[in-house]
């Protein structure tokens, strides 16, 4: 069913679409990405690639921005050329607030694939300070909520069904049915980023040279890039976005005490909302000759720095499996300091990792690194080889719906669509 089958991509949060549109095209798929207008910077697919392969079938659309969401619709209208173009392919997967477009002009879409806000707060209700976004916001969560119950599967983790904001969410637009959920999903192109890859591209990153220089008078790097989001969410009680880096900090001073001796280093980036509240943390704990700061990064330069890392840390919190901070560290065969909540997950049935959630606890996993790396070392190398495992799984079970899809658009039924599918808890 591959031949002159077209398959489109809307959205690329966290450079999700991007991958999966190379391991689309990997497969024989004509698979083309078209980003929204909206996109983050270091969420372009140049951020995210060592070559430029991807100026072929990476396209920018003009909608995204939601705020003014009713004005990129009267857009819209008058581009008649790009609506029948988007009109002409044969299986759509979409995210973000290209949900609300496609609807509006129904277009179907056949995958739904949230990353987050889409499937939580984008359908319900969007805040806004600007008294004159409210009618395009209130417009596009209509139609936002329109596409996503009217697509005809949603695809994530199983972390879709263990986090409550997620479940509430599916809940609320009656999609249970429409679940299908994998161990881990094709959010990262693990092709470049292993280890025993990822150095013939060292002349590809900028910052290369810079990695080597901070780490190599060090015997212990402590890799932190997840986001900064930590008070202010305490402060306004959306603990769904507490990442608890104010636990790391604090774990990682503990552990400098009685570690100088090693020039212990924290790398971590100026990325969140509490970046400063971070600062002043590291300021107070007095081991500010001990982190080093930078600069919001790519991926592909993020993935240089955890080629030198001793360790990498994920979340502390919200104890799901998956995320771009966990995958990229699995990838890069890295030991993982993380928490996954053991009343949700089987823990013998996931990656390799130091579980962790408390200050004692993440500084125990540190010193266990430090102590023993040769151990923790095999650790992160049988965690790739899970990834590896399971990524190979996610994708060929992506590309079984899409060949069942293509069948019933064929038949005019949903006859053969019968995927495995995974329903909410009671």
């Amino acid at each position: 069913m591959k031949k002159n089958k077209k398959i489109a991509l809307f959205g690329n949060s966290n450079n999700n679409f991007f991958s999966l549109a190379r391991y689309l095209r990997d497969r024989g798929y004509d698979a083309d990405l078209f980003l929204c207008n909206n996109e983050l910077p270091h969420f372009h697919p140049s951020c995210d690639s060592y070559s430029l392969d991807f100026i072929h079938y990476t396209f920018l659309l003009p909608f995204g921005n939601l705020y003014w969401f009713l004005d990129e619709i009267e857009g819209l209208k008058k581009n008649e050329s790009l609506l029948s173009r988007l009109r002409n392919y044969d299986i759509i997967f979409a995210n973000g607030p290209s949900v609300a477009y496609l609807s509006y002009f129904d277009i179907p879409i056949d995958f739904f694939v949230p990353y987050g806000m889409d499937l939580v707060n984008y359908p319900f209700y969007v805040n806004s300070a600007n008294p004159s976004h409210r009618k395009h916001l209130d417009t596009f969560s209509l139609y936002q909520s329109k596409g996503i119950k009217e697509s005809k599967k949603l695809l994530s983790t199983e972390d879709i069904l263990n986090v409550a904001a997620y479940e509430e969410s599916i809940r609320k637009l009656d999609l249970s049915s429409k679940v299908v959920a994998f161990k881990t999903f094709p959010y990262i192109y693990m092709e470049f980023y292993q280890r025993e890859v990822i150095p013939r591209f060292f002349n590809a990153s900028y910052w290369a040279e810079d990695f080597y220089a901070l780490t190599k008078d060090s015997q212990f790097v402590v890799f932190h890039h997840a986001r900064h989001s930590w008070k202010s969410v305490r402060e306004e009680g959306r603990r769904v976005a507490d990442k608890c880096n104010d636990r790391v900090l604090q774990a990682f001073a503990g552990m400098v005490k009685d570690a100088k001796k090693y020039k212990p280093k924290l790398l971590t980036f100026e990325y969140g909302s509490d970046i400063n509240a971070s600062k002043q943390m590291v300021e107070e704990l007095g081991i500010q000759n001990y982190v080093q700061w930078l600069p919001i990064m790519n991926r592909k330069d993020i993935m240089v720095g955890l080629y030198y890392a001793s360790c990498a840390t994920g979340q502390f919190h919200i104890g799901c499996i998956g995320g771009g901070v966990q995958s990229e560290a699995l990838v890069a065969s890295v030991p993982l300091v993380h928490y996954v909540n053991p009343l949700r997950y089987d823990l013998n049935e996931i990656y390799p990792f130091i579980q962790a959630k408390e200050i004692e606890e993440i500084q125990k996993g540190f010193e266990s690194c430090l102590k023993n790396p040769k151990k923790y070392q095999q650790m992160a190398n049988d965690a790739l080889k899970w990834m590896q495992r399971e990524m190979l799984l996610a994708v060929n079970g992506i590309c079984e719906l899409i060949e069942d899809r293509l069948v019933s658009i064929s038949t005019l039924g949903d006859l053969c669509v019968k995927p495995i599918q995974y329903k909410t808890k009671d």
